[in-house]
């Protein structure tokens, strides 16, 4: 995480006094960065590349950290770290768990292994809506990455298209269309659909085929207005689900 996707999550970050933004940035420093101990000169860093005004005193404000009670920073002869309840409080607040830090690792590796430019814009804005907690546009992107992903490798190998074609009549009679001679008349085809014709053509498992329809419904559930609430967690099975079942399968 850079400081700048660290200040996006936070709508009122510009609001925040000196002191709150020294203690996030302490906190970044520590977290991310990995440093056990940091010094104000790092905080300017943070203040600095983020094109942020700073405290006329960095030191003084360090120093005023760990003369709270409970105190935010200890001081030691290694420089300042964040007191144990303050960097939990802010670990909880900001920090990524494992599978989340997995999942950025996953999209942001994707673009050399998707091949067209429809592809790589699904999965920018996937990434984008993932980074800054929109998990329901993140849930959305993502089945519409692995749904351009899954119809354009049925439909750029012959055999496939020709599998494809001769069940579309078998499973739906009355479909808007009949064969499919362009990657846009998948259109015209509700996505069950498309679904449903791919496994009965064995093109894919019925495991894939339960997956897949898994994810449209979670992505129809949350692409309308409903009380549903989207956590995190939600986002990230969904995602690692696509990618590693669709996007990095189907080849």
């Amino acid at each position: 995480m850079t400081p700048e996707e660290l200040i996006q999550q936070i709508p009122d970050f510009h609001k925040w006094s000196f002191a709150d933004k020294v203690r996030l940035f302490g906190w970044y420093i520590q977290t991310n960065k990995g440093m056990s101990h940091f010094q104000p000169a790092d905080i300017r860093g943070c203040f600095t590349e983020l094109g942020l005004e700073q405290p006329s005193n960095l030191p003084r404000s360090c120093q005023a950290l760990t003369e709270t009670k409970p105190p935010q920073f200890l001081k030691s002869t290694k420089g300042y770290s964040l007191e144990r309840r303050a960097k939990e409080k802010l670990d909880g607040e900001y920090g990524e768990r494992e599978a989340t830090i997995a999942v950025h690792k996953m999209l942001s590796e994707l673009p050399g292994k998707v091949p067209g430019i429809e592809e790589r814009d699904f999965l920018n804005e996937a990434l984008t809506c993932f980074r800054h907690k929109a998990f329901r546009a993140a849930i959305v992107m993502a089945w519409n990455l692995a749904y351009d992903h899954f119809i354009r490798w049925i439909y750029n190998d012959a055999a496939r298209l020709a599998s494809f074609n001769n069940q579309l009549p078998r499973s739906y009679k009355k479909a808007d269309i009949g064969v499919i001679n362009l990657i846009d008349d998948f259109s015209f085809l509700k996505e069950h659909q498309v679904l449903t014709v791919a496994k009965s053509a064995n093109l894919i498992s019925p495991s894939l085929h339960k997956v897949m329809q898994e994810k449209l419904d979670r992505r129809n559930a949350v692409a309308h207005p409903s009380n549903i609430v989207v956590h995190q967690v939600t986002a990230e099975d969904c995602i690692k689900d696509l990618v590693e079942n669709v996007v990095l399968k189907l080849t």
